[in-house]
Formats: C-alpha cells, structure tokens, sequence
C-alpha cells in the first residue's frame, strides 16, 4: 500500500502549475499544506514540505524576473 495518494499530489502540482506566480505568498502556503495533508503526509512533514515548496517558489519567481 502506498504512504502517500499520487493522483492528490498530480493535482496539487497541476494547480501550482496553471496558477504560475499569480498566486498570494497566503494562499500558496495554505494550499500547499493543505494539499500535502489531504495526499497522506503528516502535519509535521507538510508543515516542513510547505516551507520549502514557498522558499524555491519565490527564489525561483526573483530569479524569472
């Protein structure tokens, strides 16, 4: 059995994609905890995961521009 459900993760990654940098610093971060809980990770490891998904977001976003 598998720890974590693929088909939430795909669908949480293909939101960030289709939003692209038009999102709040807000809405990122609880989107991407609440995303990583309802695909099986534990609120430590999505409290973690969410910190570093908005970390390598916005580093990426600064160096776009």
């Amino acid at each position: 059995m598998k720890r974590f459900d693929e088909d939430k993760l795909n669908d949480l990654i293909d939101a960030f994609e289709a939003r692209g940098y038009d999102q709040s610093p807000v809405a990122l971060a609880i989107d991407s905890y609440v995303g990583l809980l309802n695909a099986g990770f534990s609120e430590p490891e999505a409290m973690e995961l969410s910190s570093l998904i908005c970390e390598n977001f916005y580093r990426d976003k600064e160096v776009g521009q």
